[in-house]
């Protein structure tokens, strides 16, 4: 959220506040209330299965001309995770639309969103293209998030349970 805070103050990005900190493991849907507990129950299936692991985050990237994120170094973990979602979603859900323009999966963290001008992007990636950044952050639960009109909330967290033998 540091990041977030810094891009909505120095250069008025504030889009990437609108959701928490999140790596997206399938592009935004539409649902019909009265099948939410089909698509929890997907969800909880799904994280019963998974293990915690840990991903490492280092250095920034971008999408010309507006978006900054913080890059996610390859993890064999995570690409299980999505591969994982985007199946049962197809087989249990019907949801097809699990990527963005059918473009690979590019895990990230979004700080700069596409509300940042060109202008500010210029000058922001020259000052975050080379910065230094390194953390560990520990993934153990999936988050459906629902947008609210405004902004995009936790509606429920599965906890990621499978235990490895």
């Amino acid at each position: 959220m540091e990041f977030k805070n810094y891009f909505a103050l120095a250069h008025n990005s504030r889009g990437a506040l609108r959701s928490p900190p999140h790596i997206t493991l399938h592009m935004p849907f539409s649902w019909a209330d009265r099948k939410t507990t089909k698509l929890i129950g997907t969800l909880e299936n799904l994280a019963a299965g998974l293990n915690p692991f840990e991903i490492q985050l280092k250095g920034f990237g971008c999408f010309e001309p507006r978006v900054i994120f913080i890059r996610i170094e390859p993890a064999a973990d995570l690409n299980l995770m999505h591969k994982k979602t985007e199946y049962a979603f197809k087989t249990e859900l019907n949801l097809f639309n699990a990527v963005y323009r059918n473009e690979a999966f590019m895990p990230h963290l979004t700080i700069a969103f596409r509300d940042l001008k060109k202008e500010a992007f210029n000058k922001a990636w020259q000052e975050f293209e080379h910065k230094p950044f390194e953390a560990v952050w520990k993934i153990d639960n999936i988050c459906l998030l629902k947008h609210d009109g405004q902004k995009w909330e936790p509606f429920k967290w599965f906890p990621c349970t499978a235990l490895t033998v």
